[in-house]
This record gives C-alpha cells, structure tokens and sequence, in this order.
C-alpha cells in the first residue's frame, strides 16, 4: 500500500505480532530510532569488542542520526525500510544500485536484538527482491 509517496504494508511475525514495514523518510523521527538499532546491536554483539577504537568510532559515524539520513538519502538507493512493531523500529534495509556494476546490493540490513528468527530480515529480503531487484551482490 502507498500513502502518498509512503510505502506501507504489514505482516504478522512468528510470534503473532503486527508489524509495520515503512521507507525511512529522514525528515522523521524514525531515523534516531534507525540509529539507536543500529547502534545496541554494534555494541552488543560479540565482535565489536574485537575492534579498534578507530574501526569503533567510523561504525558509530557511520550509524549516527546523520549517518543514516546520508545512508537512507543516497542518489543510488532503490530503497531504504524500516519495521515497526507496536511503534519501536525493529529491522532496517536499505537497497542500492550500483549502476557502475549492473548490481543492486544490500548496504544495511538489521534487526534488532530480541527479535531474531521471528522472520523480519526473511520478510525483508524476500520483500525488496520480490518487488525491486533482478541482480544481487
């Protein structure tokens, strides 16, 4: 469904919940909470604490609310969603051409941590391939 210019669908979780599969509009709040997801899962996962400071700091640059707005606005994006579940952000995709290479790649794709295997990152993948893309990296 289109609400203006604003994809929206739904579709039910493993666990019976609602979610909500929205583009990321950089003008919203919703990028602070694109940002935040991003961010706990850096933190929290095993790895990070692996990696330098510098690799650390270009990660939280990268991820930051500014770092998401550049991400999510790239000229070469096909698209950028995030899902919602009861109104917290819970995964993020973002799809881009790569004219140069006749490819399309996933450049960010999360979901937060609790919500593994409940089929978000299934439902996005099969969502944006279904409707956006013929060539993969």
């Amino acid at each position: 469904m289109n609400i203006g210019n604003q994809y929206q669908r739904f579709f039910r979780l493993k666990n019976g919940h609602r979610a909500e599969v929205r583009e990321v509009a950089v003008e919203r709040e919703e990028v602070a909470a694109v940002s935040a997801l991003v961010q706990h899962n850096f933190e929290h996962h095993p790895s990070y604490a692996k990696l330098s400071s510098r690799a650390k700091q270009e990660l939280i640059k990268c991820n930051d609310i500014e770092g998401v707005k550049g991400t999510c606005s790239h000229k070469d994006n096909i698209l950028a969603r995030n899902i919602r579940v009861n109104g917290e952000v819970v995964g993020y995709c973002v799809l881009r051409a790569k004219p140069d290479k006749g490819l399309t790649e996933i450049r960010r794709l999360h979901v937060a941590m609790g919500y593994e295997r409940l089929g978000i990152g299934s439902f996005l993948l099969d969502d944006v391939k279904n409707g956006d893309s013929e060539s993969w990296l």
